[in-house]
This record gives structure tokens, C-alpha cells and sequence, in this order.
């Protein structure tokens, strides 16, 4: 006789979520496909597991419900389904309905181990920093667009990295100014980075200069194909060669001169 068991048990440190456990068994061992349960949760939603068996009498299902409240309790509804050949869903039957009641954990959800409490200093103290809130004597200040609070007034917060593997250039850029050492001479920087119309790999940055035109010219080089993409001269050729990104993070000169002419993505 095929039977339909679910379990469900309340988080033991965290208010917020519950985990579901099913299992179905007695079926039957020619059935080819997986099975579903459903869980319905008062006032939050529905959550659904497949089995990780693909076929058979027997499976298994486990799942996570969120979004709950501490110290509430909870009714539930849990119903089981197979896939029939087509890939639809159908139902199991009322007979393996199941139903019941939880009630999570209450108080603020614990902290994962190894974390603590965030805080922000104010003239020397330290105060809790709860929801993207900051109680300073008794009064709540929102701390908004990653900003810190001075004095009562909020001052934004740069969070751009000083450095990255992606860089998108000025519409005007330097290229003038360095020294043909640090261009590598007429061989030019040695770098791996992807960029232009068709994302292909180049190895080498070459400052060149354009006789026609009477301007140094930024040019992509790809040595195994001796590919020679002209990326600048007196401004960009095309928007695609503004967005540069290097196989390894820039590093000495070649950074300074990125953080001069571009802004790291």
C-alpha cells in the first residue's frame, strides 16, 4: 500500500524559515518519471521539491520555507504529484493530502557562527546598526545609499574599486604623455585582455603614430594573428573599444595610467 508522509519542523535558530521533509513509498517500481510535493503555507505561499529519484516506487523531498515570522504559528497543506508522460503534472489524489500547524522559533534570528553584530562609531561610541538603521541615543536615523551619518547629515560612501579586471575608458585618454619605455618601445605593453567588435583576445597595448594624421594611435595587437585593430586616434573608432577587460588584475604602471584614463567596472 503506497503511503505519504511529510514533516515539517521550525528552524531551531532562525524564526524565519521552517524545513519540509517528505517521503513517498509503495509505488510503483515500473513508474518512469519524477514526483512532486507541494507545501501551502498560510499567508506566506506555496514551496515545491522535486525527488531527486527519477523513477521508482520510493522518493524522497526536502525543501526550505521562507519569509516566515518569529514566533508565529503556521497552518500547512502538503500534496503529492507524479509527471505523466506528456511532462504535465497531475495529482496524486486526496488520499496523500496531508495538513498541520507550526509555530517558529521567537526572537531575532541568531547570527551565522563567526559573525557578529554590525555597528557604526559616533564621537567615540559604539552604536547598533539593525536594518539599514542606526539608533544613536535613543533615536532611529535611516542610513541611506550606502552613506554614513556625520553630524546628522549623510555623506555618500564611494564603494568603486580601485581596481578591476574590467575597465571602460574616457572618451578622451592620455596616450601622449608616458614615456616609450612604458610602452614597451615599438613591441608594446605585453597584456592579455578582450575587447572590440568581435571579443577577440588581443596580447599586446601599442601606442603608434599615424603620419597622415600627425597623432599617436592607440592600437590592439594579436601576435599570433598579427591582427592590428586600430582602437584610437584623436578619439575612439568605434564605443565596443572603450570597454577593455584583462585576463589578470593591472598591476604597477599600467594601473596608474587605467585609474588616470578609466574607471574600473
Amino acid at each position: 500500500m503506497a503511503t505519504f508522509t511529510v514533516e515539517i519542523t521550525p528552524d531551531s535558530s532562525n524564526g524565519t524559515i521552517a524545513h519540509a521533509v517528505g517521503k513517498f513509498s509503495g509505488g510503483s517500481s515500473s513508474y518512469k518519471g519524477q514526483r512532486r510535493m507541494d507545501v501551502a503555507v498560510s499567508g506566506v505561499g506555496t514551496f515545491s521539491a522535486l525527488s531527486p529519484e527519477t523513477s521508482g516506487g520510493e522518493n524522497t523531498f526536502s525543501l526550505d520555507i521562507t519569509g516566515l515570522t518569529p514566533g508565529t504559528t503556521y497552518n500547512w497543506s502538503a500534496s503529492l504529484y507524479y509527471q505523466k508522460t506528456s511532462g504535465s503534472w497531475v495529482t496524486a489524489g486526496s488520499q496523500f493530502d496531508k495538513s498541520g500547524s507550526f509555530t517558529t522559533k521567537s526572537g531575532t534570528p541568531a547570527l551565522p557562527s563567526g559573525y557578529t553584530k554590525h555597528k557604526t562609531l559616533v564621537n567615540g561610541t559604539a552604536y547598533e546598526v539593525m536594518g539599514g538603521k542606526c539608533l544613536v541615543n535613543g533615536t532611529v536615523y535611516n542610513i541611506l545609499k550606502g552613506r554614513t551619518l556625520i553630524g546628522g547629515t549623510g555623506y555618500d560612501i564611494n564603494f568603486e574599486p580601485d581596481v578591476s579586471l574590467t575597465w571602460y575608458f574616457n572618451e578622451t585618454i592620455d596616450i601622449t604623455s608616458q614615456p616609450d619605455k612604458f610602452w614597451g618601445y615599438s613591441s608594446g605593453i605585453a597584456v592579455s585582455f578582450v575587447s572590440g567588435n568581435y571579443g577577440f583576445t588581443y596580447d599586446h597595448l601599442i601606442r603608434d603614430y599615424d603620419d597622415t594624421y600627425g597623432v599617436r594611435t592607440l592600437i590592439y595587437y594579436r601576435k599570433i594573428t598579427e591582427t592590428r585593430e586600430l582602437a584610437y586616434r584623436n578619439g575612439w573608432r568605434g564605443e565596443v573599444y572603450r570597454t577593455i577587460t584583462f585576463d589578470e588584475l593591472p598591476t604597477g604602471d599600467l594601473l596608474t595610467w587605467l585609474q588616470a584614463n578609466a574607471t574600473p567596472q
